[in-house]
């Protein structure tokens, strides 16, 4: 009986290594793919458009991204908060679902109008300001398909496991736009396009992601209401997962669009992008490793195994830091020569910048991983309190250093803050695996 038991384990876990090598390979492969399209689509790009009507499409598109990060602290709270209830709950799911994404909707609308009517926060010249506005009306309904498609994208790969039609999703997002601009865009093709390649394929994501949507929740039933109990009742984790969100943003996502703000040179924002693509690209691997471990993780620590829990962190901590070390020098010298060989006719590249990014992709690396233990811990006051100093300290440096060191300041900014943020986790650490609400999930 025995024998037949540790058999059926020993199959039971060769299948999961088996999911989890294919998981792994499949989504590495679509990092791969983006990457290879996105560096052919953007040399084609600034070429044909230059580095600064090029500038045009970063802030725009970091201006949506930027509320995308903002939306995804509730979207986390909105779906982990059923996810260890029955599917009987579905009716519960997809009622705060689509209310909530209603009301995020109605926010992203006011966010984007702030920009809109009040251009000159972002650009100096009429021509700038003429074209910013043409492109950000263009790319308008992309952006709804993406607030439309997050919430059902996140209930799908929580509930359902699509692994696949994740990197899908991931794939038509980047890869085929990036193809799309390849393909289609050359000296003849309005400017405008960036815009109606973005609107078109959130537009075929969304329609993806409803068609799955519709087929899990084919039997339940629908009623819109404005969930006022759930968000009186999750308010404290909402927050928490919000400002979390936020301190990320400002951290890396918000670069090109912190930079418009203060440094009006399209070109020199063009050439900071495209630079800080290159550190982010190392991370992403990092990023996708954490990502596959992080449930497992959850899994062991949901079972108060706090000793093999610590010892699973702290391997995936040295491979973090082995990996984010071989990126850093690698970015601070083949990377670099492969974007002076690749695109330095049309961009002049600051070396020291691209120095502090690669320490930037070694403190980043570190950094996520520590927010994830700090995430799984579920501990929502210090969350809450670990997000407001991060967003302190990075907003606080950026504006002195931004103001005295240009472009530089931005990185070194947020490698301070993430050290900061790594010693305070790192001093409370058994404090929070002692008091962590393992009976909540953590969605990835």
């Amino acid at each position: 009986m025995f024998q037949k038991l540790n058999k059926a384990k020993i199959l039971n876990e060769l299948e999961r290594n088996k999911g989890f090598i294919f998981q792994s390979v499949f989504s590495y492969a679509v990092i791969i793919l983006n990457i290879i399209i996105s560096l052919l689509a953007i040399r084609h790009n600034i070429k044909t458009f230059g580095s600064n009507d090029y500038g045009i499409w970063i802030i725009c598109f970091s201006i949506f991204n930027s509320y995308i990060h903002f939306n995804l602290g509730f979207v986390n709270v909105n779906t982990f908060s059923f996810q260890d209830k029955s599917l009987l709950e579905k009716n519960k799911v997809l009622n705060s679902s689509v209310s909530s994404t209603t009301l995020h909707l109605f926010l992203f609308i006011i966010f984007i109008a702030v920009f809109y009517f009040n251009p000159s926060l972002l650009f100096k010249t009429p021509d700038e300001i003429f074209k910013f506005k043409k492109l950000i009306l263009i790319m308008l309904p992309g952006g709804v398909c993406m607030i439309l498609s997050l919430q059902m994208e996140t209930i799908l790969f929580m509930y359902s496991k699509k692994i696949i039609l994740k990197n899908c999703i991931e794939f038509i997002r980047l890869g085929v736009l990036y193809f799309l601009f390849l393909v289609f865009i050359d000296d003849t093709t309005d400017f405008v396009f960036f815009g109606v390649f973005f609107s078109f394929l959130n537009f075929i994501i969304l329609l993806i992601t409803l068609y799955y949507f519709s087929k899990f929740f084919r039997r339940s039933e629908y009623k819109f209401y404005i969930p006022w109990d759930f968000f009186k009742e999750k308010f404290f984790l909402a927050l928490s997962y919000w400002l979390s969100s936020l301190s990320v943003f400002f951290l890396g996502q918000s670069d090109s669009l912190f930079l418009g703000f203060f440094i009006k040179d399209l070109t020199l924002i063009t050439m900071y992008n495209q630079a800080y693509r290159l550190s982010d690209t190392g991370l992403k691997f990092i990023r996708k490793i954490n990502e596959i471990k992080t449930p497992k993780l959850y899994e062991v620590l949901r079972n108060n195994d706090l000793p093999v829990f610590k010892n699973m962190f702290n391997k995936l901590l040295i491979v973090n830091t082995s990996m984010s070390v071989l990126c850093g020098i690698g970015i601070s010298t083949v990377g670099f020569l492969f974007l002076e060989y690749w695109i330095g006719d049309l961009i002049k590249f600051d070396y020291t910048l691209i120095i502090v990014l690669s320490f930037l992709c070694v403190s980043g690396s570190i950094h996520g991983l520590h927010i994830i233990l700090l995430n799984l811990t579920q501990n929502r006051a210090e969350i809450i309190k670990i997000a407001i100093i991060e967003i302190i300290i990075n907003l606080s440096l950026s504006f002195i250093l931004v103001k005295y060191y240009g472009i530089i300041g931005l990185p070194i900014a947020s490698i301070i803050t993430h050290l900061s943020t790594i010693l305070l986790i790192r001093i409370k650490r058994s404090f929070l695996l002692n008091k962590s609400n393992h009976n909540v999930n953590f969605v990835a």
